[in-house]
């Protein structure tokens, strides 16, 4: 009992059919420079059907501080909360399956929470590419990256959050207690098996208005793969669409909190016989064009949420 006492912060991993990223981001967690008496990993299997269990098994065996638990609910925001409740420290430090934190990540992030105060909830910092195949030409561009989980940039030195800049949960750590009290990571939202529908970090909006705060420390990394399928257009089609979606229910969340959410002016959709085309696939040469179709994508994922006209996730 006296070692479960001393961790200070227990890294968790969820997983879903992962098998060929989640060596890498186990290899460098079983490496960090932070004490293995200081931390411990939690991996929660989230109903994998793939090898992942056997490999997570395996590190478990192979380094005490590493565990592993299972939820067979599926969804990533109910994997978050399984992971929170099984945590033996009081700081939960998250990181996908298919990420690589820096060598000194758990220590970088515990040194932060040591010297902020208690009102800061949550500290994370920036996430590096991995391309696993070439990069197309045109994926350049935040408006492109943070969809992906990529590159943030918000600051270039140490600082709290403000205005619509946020934390990647790939590379976050969270005080357990204030997140578990407003009902943890809203499992009606977040991904559920390979669909595209996010939104399970609307918490932070809650801690927000009860006067917590967010800090970006640029120099607490993690790479972050991005494999092949998400460099195509396609990709980005799904993706986009169901960011509106996720915008949508995400209001739906927040007023059920009693937060403020402002009110939706304009949504963009398009308005022509081109612009239809675009949307599914047309001619995408024009790569201002191509983006523009993002955006009318999203505006009718929105749109389709909000007429209940979505069936299912």
């Amino acid at each position: 009992m006296a070692e479960m006492a001393e961790k200070q912060i227990s890294v968790i991993v969820c997983v879903y059919n992962r098998e060929d990223t989640l060596p890498q981001c186990l290899e460098a967690l079983a490496a960090q420079s932070l004490s293995p008496g200081l931390f411990e990993v939690v991996i929660v299997d989230n109903a994998s059907t793939d090898r992942s269990p056997e490999i997570a098994a395996s590190y478990a065996a192979r380094f005490p501080h590493i565990r592993v638990c299972r939820e067979p609910r599926q969804g990533l925001a109910a994997a978050r909360n399984r992971g929170m409740r099984e945590a033996l420290a009081p700081v939960a430090a998250f990181t996908d399956d298919d990420a690589i934190p820096a060598a000194d990540w758990a220590e970088r992030l515990l040194a932060r929470f040591a010297e902020l105060g208690a009102d800061t909830v949550a500290v994370g910092g920036e996430l590096d590419p991995v391309w696993t195949a070439p990069r197309p030409d045109w994926l350049t561009g935040e408006f492109l990256l943070h969809p992906l989980s990529v590159c943030l940039g918000w600051s270039e030195h140490a600082r709290h959050l403000s205005g619509g800049e946020w934390l990647c949960e790939a590379n976050s750590a969270y005080r357990i207690a204030p997140v578990l009290e407003r009902g943890g990571f809203p499992e009606t939202l977040g991904r559920i098996g390979s669909n595209l529908l996010s939104g399970e970090n609307a918490v932070n909006q809650v801690l927000i208005r009860d006067g917590f705060r967010f800090f970006f420390d640029p120099d607490i990394r993690v790479g972050h793969q991005i494999p092949a399928q998400r460099m195509t257009r396609d990709w980005f089609r799904r993706r986009f669409f169901w960011q509106g979606v996720t915008t949508f229910v995400v209001r739906q969340y927040l007023q059920q909190q009693g937060c403020d959410v402002e009110a939706v002016s304009v949504v963009p959709v398009p308005m022509n016989e081109s612009s239809w085309e675009q949307l599914f696939g047309g001619a995408v040469e024009d790569e201002a064009a191509f983006r523009d179709s993002l955006g009318q994508l999203y505006g009718l994922g929105y749109l389709l949420a909000g007429a209940g006209l979505l069936a299912g996730r």
